[in-house]
């Protein structure tokens, strides 16, 4: 079959559209590699669940991202032209990485590729062999291998053996099967464990295959002979050799180690451990460089050289991400630097993110705690004694630095750590403060954890909440305690009504440091000043908090009950002016837009809502195929961030308000929100079915005739008619052009006859002949167009003018949208025209008409006024002399709405400078 090759954009989503997801470097396929000869370069393909992205080997750059698949990809094959990617029972054939080419479909689903040009060969899980014809897309033949005995799970195709593949089973034997004949020529034996991998070695007939029971031999297909055995520490998942002279075989462990062994001497070269976080998928070796390159399911591809004296190799180059999903995202920077994303998961990593960029990733938590900051403080125990990484990162909050060498600007709270760690964003490291009381210092352990954690506007102090109901205020600067926020019973910030120990769930601060806002697990919200530490007022709440969201640039915040709501509070007025009650499931995470018009919310139920911070209305929701743990807005409002629980990387989508009209009417109550897909595009899809959002308004021309209706005219088509004397005198140019006198020595006009300074005086008489031959009927048409007074010509709209009558407003605002298609000077020039003919009077009467119509119906309102006021600014002196327009003026003084407009825009105005002190 053949399938789409139209991208289809997804319409799940009022206002948000995906845009790239980024962070997935490598998934559990095996990365591949191919050469362009037209690049000279070799090219790494990894698959990323449903898609695949190819890097350049040199710098490991991001050169495409394939479109979405249905399902998570199984497995791939690499030719000279094609990426064949398989998913449940299709294979799809990429062209340049993103270019789909080809759809196969038949049987079960795919379980194995491989690439036989100009064939390609799948193996399904009933174990059918296909043979496909690349091109035609046809199944060329299909053989069904799958017996009691023999359940295939792998293929090869051995070196200079035409037309013949290797079949291993998961019983431990394999076949040579000819796929022409459909025949099995060969059945060899068993090696009593599954094969795992079968690689063809540098010589010819000799296969290496990988056993489940740690074993590799290198077995020769011709004589059917066991050549050499190696007994791996780990099993076996992928293979290697060397392809740049030395005789050594790369193996890949389950655990993520890398063995060498030398194939001459039979012995083992080098095993180095940990290479990977998981098992080591993937090994691919360049031909004819002593470097090869490693996949794992930890998210990671690393390249490898062979130039170390043991004969061992080190790290070249790498591309990594989260080897777990992600708990929290969050932008960095300003507007003018927020490209940036700031995520930490539960691996222990703490990462920066550049949307555009691939190459500005970074990991700030690969440098290791140091030794002796592990004697001298006790703020973290329980490190990982073979990563040295902290424990992971539960909370963690930023601001931007004037002076990012003076001090840090991140600060974050750690799985069961009572204290706080720094860290730079600039030097891309964990800085050399810890923010933990002077009591918990010297304590070998502590039963205390930070909890919540902000960071004021200004970048100087870090308020920190604990599981024990305790609120301290550190200065990240010098890293040491400034102040305690108790009652005035000496109490901690937060207890419970026994006097039990409530943990505290989250904090906030406004953006002058002049009130602290916190919430419980069980109290009430409580207002600090920040200054002297006192409580300054209680808000009453039905249920404790779960968290608190806000940015420090506003003055008010989110508060997320156990009950599922959402409070805007006032941290100003200390009141809430804001509630959102019709949530139905736990929150994960919610944030406000920059703008503060929005509110977007994630809940445990695979939704993403977004309500209007003004109203309260739902605007937008959509539905995804996993649980959202984390989202931001960018400081610009033009991307949306989120992490998912069960993915590796975090997802981007950008603002379709910022470059679309979008309509934001309220949604029903009984709205059902649409699947909303993880990619921006769907190059699989063959249908796409736009899915009509329900209520959507569209404005009629004019609401009701009673008000005033604009038009949809540029401003630069009236807003300067007034001022285009002055506009053309400041464009006028300051000198005029200069005259050059023609050079004493060119010669006069020579004659083809040689006579100089002479005429051709046969072609003068013939011109004045032709011109003085005009036919009178030329000369007749040319008088009609003329007036006798003036000798200027009528134009169109004042031929259209002098003969319209306007008792319908419809031929009013005709002429009204003709006179909008003209540019400022021209429509200058129709006006002035009016009165220099010699019926001038008449026409001065009808665009007195055309106003008093144009003003009547309402319509067309700010360039019909510009162009009234253009008339009476050149005709008003003919106007206020000539008695005739008197009645015409009076008529059109009356319904000029000039005093009523003014009283009702005042009127508007002052009940928005009366909502906008409320709100705020």
């Amino acid at each position: 079959m053949k399938g789409s090759k139209e991208d289809v954009t997804s319409c799940g989503s009022r206002i948000f559209h995906t845009l790239r997801t980024i962070g997935e470097v490598s998934g559990q396929v095996p990365c591949l590699l191919r050469y362009i000869h037209r690049r000279r370069e070799n090219f790494i393909v990894t698959c990323v669940g449903k898609s695949f992205h190819t890097y350049a080997s040199q710098k490991l750059q991001l050169l495409t991202t394939s479109g979405s698949m249905p399902e998570d990809i199984t497995c791939m094959a690499v030719d000279t032209y094609h990426v064949y990617t398989a998913c449940q029972n299709q294979i799809f054939a990429w062209r340049r990485g993103f270019e789909l080419k080809h759809v196969y479909k038949q049987g079960e689903n795919v379980i194995y590729l491989l690439t036989y040009p100009p064939n390609l060969i799948s193996l399904h899980a009933d174990g059918a062999v296909v043979v496909w014809d690349i091109t035609t897309e046809a199944s060329m033949s299909t053989t069904l291998l799958k017996s009691n005995i023999f359940t295939p799970c792998i293929m090869m195709h051995p070196a200079t053996y035409i037309n013949k593949i290797v079949i291993g089973s998961e019983e431990g034997s394999f076949i040579l099967f000819n796929m022409r004949t459909s025949r099995i020529i060969h059945h060899y034996k068993s090696f009593c464990a599954k094969i795992l991998q079968i690689v063809q070695t540098p010589a010819v007939d000799i296969v290496a295959i990988a056993l489940s029971d740690k074993r590799v031999i290198l077995h020769n297909l011709r004589s059917d002979i066991t050549l050499m055995k190696f007994n791996c520490m780990e099993e076996p998942i992928s293979i290697a050799f060397r392809l740049d002279g030395p005789p050594i075989l790369i193996t890949g462990g389950l655990q993520g180690s890398i063995t060498l062994w030398d194939l001459e001497t039979q012995e083992l070269v080098c095993h180095i451990e940990k290479v990977h976080l998981g098992p080591v998928s993937g090994l691919q070796c360049f031909p004819q460089e002593p470097i090869f390159v490693s996949s794992s399911p930890d998210n990671s591809i690393k390249v490898w050289i062979f130039d170390m004296p043991d004969g061992s190799f080190r790290l070249l180059n790498s591309r990594d991400g989260h080897g777990k999903p992600s708990n929290r995202v969050r932008f960095f920077g300003k507007e003018s630097e927020a490209k940036y994303l700031l995520s930490s998961s539960s691996d222990g990593s703490f990462r920066m993110f550049h949307i555009y960029n691939e190459t500005y990733n970074r990991c700030i938590s690969r440098n290791k705690v140091s030794t002796q900051e592990m004697k001298m403080k006790r703020s973290f125990e329980n490190l990982d004694s073979l990563s040295s990484r902290m424990p992971p990162i539960t909370h963690f909050t930023t601001q931007t630095v004037a002076a990012p060498s003076h001090h840090d600007d991140i600060a974050a709270c750690h799985i069961g750590q009572v204290g706080v760690s720094t860290w730079s964003f600039s030097n891309t490291k964990r800085g050399d403060k810890t923010l933990v009381l002077p009591k918990y210092e010297k304590l070998p352990s502590v039963n205390v954890t930070a909890t919540c954690i902000t960071m004021t506007a200004c970048c100087q102090f870090v308020i920190v909440g604990y599981d024990d109901g305790t609120l301290e205020r550190f200065n990240i600067q010098s890293g040491r305690h400034r102040k305690t926020y108790n009652t005035k019973d000496g109490r901690s910030a937060h207890f419970g009504s026994t006097g039990t120990i409530v943990s505290v769930r989250g904090v906030a601060v406004d953006q002058l440091n002049i009130a602290i806002l916190s919430g419980a697990s069980y109290d009430n919200l409580k207002f600090w000043d920040f200054k002297s530490g006192n409580l300054i007022g209680e808000l009453l709440i039905p249920t404790g908090v779960d968290f608190i969201f806000h940015r420090t640039t506003d003055y008010f915040a989110g508060v997320v009950l156990d009950d599922f709501s959402i409070h805007v509070i006032n941290l100003t007025s200390r009141n809430c002016f804001r509630r959102i009650t019709d949530i139905s499931s736990p929150l994960t995470d919610a944030s406000f837009s920059p703008d503060n018009m929005w509110l977007t919310a994630a809940t445990s139920d695979c939704l993403i809502r977004t309500w209007d911070l003004a109203t309260t209305d739902l605007i937008d929701a959509v539905r995804l195929d996993s649980i959202v743990t984390s989202l931001d807005y960018s400081p610009t409002g033009e991307h949306l961030a989120g992490s998912f629980c069960d993915k590796t990387g975090i997802f981007v989508w950008c603002n379709k308000t910022l470059y679309d009209h979008v309509s934001l009417m309220p949604l029903p109550s009984d709205y059902e929100p649409p699947l909303f897909p993880m990619v921006s595009t769907s190059l699989l899809t063959e249908e796409c079915e736009e899915q009509e959002i329900p209520l959507e308004y569209e404005s009629p021309a004019q609401i009701e005739q009673d008000l005033i209706t604009l038009s949809l005219l540029p401003e630069s088509r009236w807003k300067n008619l007034l001022n285009l004397d002055t506009i053309k005198m400041r464009n006028r140019p300051k000198q005029p052009p200069k005259t050059y006198v023609a050079p004493f020595f060119l010669p006069s006009l020579i004659t083809l006859d040689g006579n100089r300074g002479e005429t051709n005086t046969k072609q003068s008489l013939a011109l004045e002949t032709a011109i003085n031959n005009i036919s009178d009927t030329e000369k007749v048409h040319e008088s009609k167009l003329l007036n006798s007074s003036s000798g200027i010509p009528l134009t169109t709209f004042g031929k259209t003018l002098l003969h319209l009558n306007f008792d319908e407003t419809s031929d009013a605002n005709e002429l009204c949208d003709k006179l909008g298609e003209m540019g400022p000077s021209q429509i200058d020039l129709e006006i002035r025209g009016l009165g220099s003919e010699a019926d001038s009077t008449l026409l001065l009467q009808q665009f007195i008409k055309f106003a008093i119509c144009i003003c009547k119906s309402k319509k067309n309102f700010e360039n019909s006024q510009a162009y009234l006021a253009l008339f009476l600014k050149i005709h008003g002196d003919t106007l206020y002399q000539d008695e005739r327009f008197l009645e015409d003026m009076q008529l059109l003084e009356e319904v000029l709405p000039v005093d009523v407009l003014q009283n009702k825009i005042n009127r508007v105005l002052s009940y928005v400078s009366f909502l906008k002190s409320k709100l705020h």
